[in-house]
């Protein structure tokens, strides 16, 4: 089974129903922090309990869907 990362309460809730490219820029930046390809799989925005980011199966080879690794990246 793969990691699910739920948000119960969006940072910044204004903003992304302005403009819900927002929920895009969360999920890239999940993305990149984890070093896999994320996907929003529920979203507060259309009528979801909370938003729900995925780790993409369709990515991992299958000896490496059992487990995720991350990088560390230098912060500047």
């Amino acid at each position: 089974e793969l990691p699910v990362i739920s948000v119960g309460a969006c940072p910044y809730p204004e903003l992304a129903e302005q403009d819900p490219s927002v929920c895009s820029m969360e999920r890239m930046l999940i993305s990149e922090i984890l070093g896999e390809t994320v996907r929003l799989s529920q979203c507060r925005l259309d009528g979801g309990c909370d938003c729900t980011f995925e780790l993409s199966a369709a990515d991992k080879q299958p000896e490496q869907q059992t487990r995720t690794t991350t990088q560390r990246r230098p912060v500047f």
